[in-house]
């Protein structure tokens, strides 16, 4: 691939470099930094410039005193009862991709096809943030529809890639959406909040062997029709 400048192959690197994060080391990042983060992933484009995304922030005991939360509503109500529907089904490509990235994961942690135990064990560390110090909620008003999804679709990459720039490790999960009512009621979010999904982040535990994995991608000329040559 060419870069014309270093700019570009900077960020082309940064884009290359960034993985969902499966395990995290305790570490705090300095607040500081944190401020920083979050105030560049302002500027991600929006509709009409409505920047809808609200973040509600959690750090330290009282990412510990959610996880603890979520976790009793897991194990109540294992569906959950998300503000957006989630896939009932992957068909085709989509399947193929998902299910490839699940085998990597599971080969990359040790786990059998059949152990279905230690699957359900590994799923339900999503719900302790992979041990991630730090976590963003992300929601959108309701009353914008959904190109305020789409908006907060760009907010989460923006705020993922900005992250990875400053040597962290970041995960986005859908997974804590099942749980919605949980998180308004949690957060005292108004209920017109359509809660999107947590950006999870810290320093990444490289020793663990769910971050040995990566993912991967289709070609572009699968995706992207008309491209030149």
């Amino acid at each position: 691939m060419y870069f014309p400048n270093d700019q570009a192959k900077a960020v082309g690197q940064i884009v290359a470099s960034r993985h969902s994060c499966r395990a995290f080391l305790p570490a705090q990042v300095p607040a500081a930094q944190i401020r920083d983060i979050f105030t560049l992933a302002q500027q991600t484009p929006s509709w009409c410039n409505t920047q809808p995304w609200q973040v509600n922030f959690l750090s330290g005991s009282a990412t510990a005193e959610f996880s603890r939360l979520l976790k009793v509503h897991t194990e109540r109500d294992p569906a959950g009862n998300p503000d957006l529907n989630f896939p009932a089904h992957y068909p085709g490509e989509f399947g193929k991709r998902r299910k490839a990235s699940g085998k990597a994961l599971f080969e990359a942690v040790g786990l059998a096809r059949d152990d279905l135990d230690g699957r359900t064990r590994q799923s339900a560390l999503n719900y302790e943030f992979f041990g991630a110090p730090h976590v963003a909620i992300i929601s959108v008003p309701k009353t914008l529809n959904d190109y305020a999804l789409v908006d907060a679709g760009g907010y989460v990459s923006t705020l993922m890639l900005i992250a990875t720039s400053f040597g962290l490790g970041t995960i986005a999960q859908a997974s804590i959406a099942r749980y919605s009512p949980v998180v308004r009621n949690y957060f005292t979010l108004d209920e017109e909040q359509r809660i999107v999904c947590a950006v999870s982040f810290g320093y990444a535990d490289e020793s663990n062997s769910a971050n040995s994995f990566r993912t991967e991608r289709s070609s572009i000329d699968d995706v992207a029709i008309g491209l030149p040559q």
